[in-house]
């Protein structure tokens, strides 16, 4: 198989994977309360860091494809249920950028 081939497979992988986890764990519909809020965000921090853990070892060209997933996954506008909770994951998450696409 070509390099192009295998980065495709192993990119299709990688992504599989990282939706696969995302549509495991169902949405949470938190309440107002702040403690909901707070175990939505600890919930979606722990996932999104477990997600860049197992992918790590992945070449750079994939890493950028699943962060950039990770980025919409996360992104506030794309969590109207629950934008508190996805702006304090979003925010971490783009402080792991610079280690985790490092080259």
């Amino acid at each position: 198989p070509s390099p192009s081939s295998r980065f495709q497979k192993r990119a299709a992988t990688a992504a599989a994977w990282v939706f696969g986890r995302r549509q495991q764990g169902g949405d949470v519909q938190p309440e107002d309360n702040e403690e909901d809020i707070e175990k939505l965000t600890e919930l979606l921090v722990s996932e999104m860091q477990q997600q860049l853990q197992h992918t790590s070892g992945e070449p750079l060209q994939v890493r950028r494809l699943i962060f950039r997933d990770l980025q919409r996954q996360l992104h506030p506008d794309k969590n109207t249920h629950c934008e508190e909770a996805a702006k304090h994951a979003f925010q971490k998450l783009m402080q792991e950028r610079q280690s985790y696409l490092k080259p």
